[in-house]
């Protein structure tokens, strides 16, 4: 017993002194907005309510030339985006001047289940499987619900399987950059919109919640999937975006909502918007 204290003792008496200042606490949170927990109203007319949001979310980082990061949080939680209460993401640690990134992703057997969210949720979105977009992935986020209007009824339950969504230069609260202080805790509140899903731009701030084009994308038996909305031409789809590297491919309705608004039913805050660039299993990106 006294070899191995003596040996502990030499092992830890070599370890480097750590003297670097206090760092300041970095809580990362989600929850869910109120337009996701009690539903909208589009602007043509539509009650949409959802009732059930799964996202699986994590990996954050703090980054930056004038930011010392002492920890970042790297490990993932699948949680439900309609608890309206702050749920922990991860805890991260640093100081100065930084930034923010995070990520969302398919689980792994590791993952950490939130409020409300089971082990078949999570067997569910670990079970590979395909759709219009994606082959034999999992799952990262789930968006079920309905949409009402003068007597119609559409339901929907997509799953987005892209299997790594980046999310990189955060802006939060109009700064891209915040200022980490010794011992000064701070949190980033990230919140989930799912109604993001029907807007007709990109930009949360320019666009606008509208259902008609979806519900046209119905084969008439009332369920709205996404192998219809992949019917639907561009051009009838009453959206508007600009052309890029990333979106020179879409063609389509389902291009639109899966390719360019899933990704954003996350985001920093109320308004806040971060970069985002989608990966393939294999780590080839996505356009």
């Amino acid at each position: 017993m006294r070899r191995l204290l003596f040996a502990a003792a030499l092992l830890f008496g070599c370890l480097p002194v750590d003297t670097r200042p206090p760092p300041a606490e970095v809580l990362v949170t989600l929850r869910g907005a109120p337009s996701t927990i009690d539903g909208v109203t589009t602007a043509d007319g539509w009650a949409i309510r959802f009732d059930r949001v799964v996202v699986t979310v994590g990996g954050s980082d703090l980054e930056g030339d004038g930011c010392d990061e002492y920890a970042d949080a790297g490990y993932f939680r699948i949680l439900d985006g309609r608890v309206a209460a702050p749920q922990k993401v991860g805890l991260m640690f640093g100081l100065g001047d930084c930034t923010f990134e995070m990520r969302a992703r398919n689980p792994e057997f590791d993952t950490l289940l939130g409020q409300g969210v089971t082990e078949e949720d999570k067997t569910r979105m670990r079970t590979p499987g395909s759709d219009p977009f994606e082959s034999n992935v999992g799952i990262t986020f789930v968006v079920r619900g309905s949409a009402e209007r003068a007597g119609v009824r559409k339901t929907f339950d997509w799953s987005f399987r892209n299997n790594r969504v980046s999310y990189d230069g955060c802006v939060i609260d109009g700064q891209k950059t915040f200022a980490l202080s010794q011992n000064a805790p701070t949190t980033i509140d990230l919140q989930v919109h799912a109604e993001a899903l029907f807007h007709d731009r990109l930009d949360p701030d320019e666009a606008t919640v509208r259902f008609d084009p979806i519900a046209a994308a119905d084969d008439g038996d009332g369920v709205v999937t996404l192998e219809e909305l992949t019917e639907v031409p561009l051009a009838d789809a009453a959206v508007t975006f600009d052309v890029d590297a990333e979106t020179k491919d879409w063609k389509t309705l389902g291009d639109f909502v899966y390719r360019g608004l899933f990704p954003r039913i996350v985001r920093p805050g109320d308004r806040g918007t971060c970069t985002m660039a989608t990966t393939r299993r294999g780590g080839g990106p996505m356009h």
